[in-house]
C-alpha cells in the first residue's frame, strides 16, 4: 500500500515541505524539497531502510555532462553511500534517450531526460 507523508524541513529558512510517496519499508518518490537536505531530512524522519536512487549519471561524449536518473529496483539505504561513489567512477556513452534502461554500478536506472550526442 503506497502512502504519501508530507514532512516539514527544518534545515535552512525556507522550510520546503517534502512530500514523501512510500510503502511499509521503502521510499518510492519525493517532491517538493529545494536541496538535497531537504530530501536527506524527510527521508530519514521516516526511518525506511530502503529508496528508490534518484541522482544524475555522468555521460561522457554528450552535449551535457550528466542525465537524470532513477533506480528501477529500491536499494537499501546503508548501501547508498558506497553506490554513489561506484556511480560517479562510471560514465554513460551519449546518446541517452529519455526513458533508457542503464546498468551502472550493478543497479538498473532508467534515465529521466535524453542526451544528444556533441
Amino acid at each position: 500500500m503506497k502512502i504519501e507523508t508530507e514532512i516539514g524541513c527544518i534545515h535552512c529558512g525556507m522550510r520546503c515541505q517534502v512530500e514523501v510517496l512510500h510503502d511499509e519499508d521503502t521510499v518510492l518518490d519525493w517532491a517538493g524539497n529545494n536541496c538535497s537536505r531537504g530530501e536527506e531530512h524527510a527521508i530519514k524522519q521516516l526511518g525506511l531502510p530502503y529508496r528508490m536512487l534518484k541522482t544524475y549519471l555522468k555521460v561522457t561524449g554528450g552535449k551535457v555532462a550528466a542525465v537524470k536518473a532513477q533506480s528501477v529496483e529500491r536499494v537499501e539505504e546503508t548501501r547508498i553511500e558506497s553506490l554513489m561513489k561506484e556511480i560517479y567512477a562510471q560514465p554513460i556513452s551519449a546518446p541517452v534517450r529519455k526513458s533508457e534502461r542503464v546498468q551502472v554500478a550493478g543497479i538498473v536506472f532508467e534515465t529521466l531526460e535524453a542526451v544528444q550526442e556533441k
